[in-house]
């Protein structure tokens, strides 16, 4: 798996994606046959940056996407609309991660891997799970 966290100003995805890519996909003599790669994705990322490092990430890889924001607490743009009563902990609220998570998939179909990262707990998988179970046709999973 490749981890790719955010769109730093100073690294700027669509110039650093092609050649980790390459390197996880190739390996670091641009031959490998399996490299053990399997998906790459955004994890560890602030909502915000989700679509983006995904769209960067789509540009260059044909294989499986995999998704995990992490704590929105820090992100003053999105914490806001997804923190009840203030406490990052225990506050996010579950239909607006799991409407966001399903966003990100029918915005990117290869994005097959969901969860969440810092500051999520169980109930926040747990409503995502049933969130894609009546989001798939016929009730069954994406």
């Amino acid at each position: 798996m490749l981890r790719v966290m955010d769109n730093h100003p100073h690294t700027p995805l669509k110039e650093a994606l092609p050649d980790l890519i390459r390197l996880a996909t190739k390996g670091p003599d641009g031959n490998s046959q399996d490299t053990g790669c399997d998906l790459i994705g955004a994890v560890h990322t602030k909502p915000r940056d989700i679509e983006g490092v995904l769209s960067a990430v789509q540009e260059h890889w044909d294989g499986p996407l995999l998704c995990y924001p992490d704590d929105v607490g820090a992100d003053p743009e999105t914490a806001e609309e997804i923190l009840s009563n203030g406490d990052p902990l225990g506050g996010l609220k579950t239909e607006q991660y799991v409407n966001h998570c399903l966003g990100w998939h029918r915005a990117f179909p290869r994005c097959r891997l969901l969860g969440a990262c810092c500051g999520f707990n169980p109930s926040h998988i747990a409503a995502l799970t049933a969130g894609l179970a009546a989001a798939a046709p016929g009730g069954g999973a994406l």
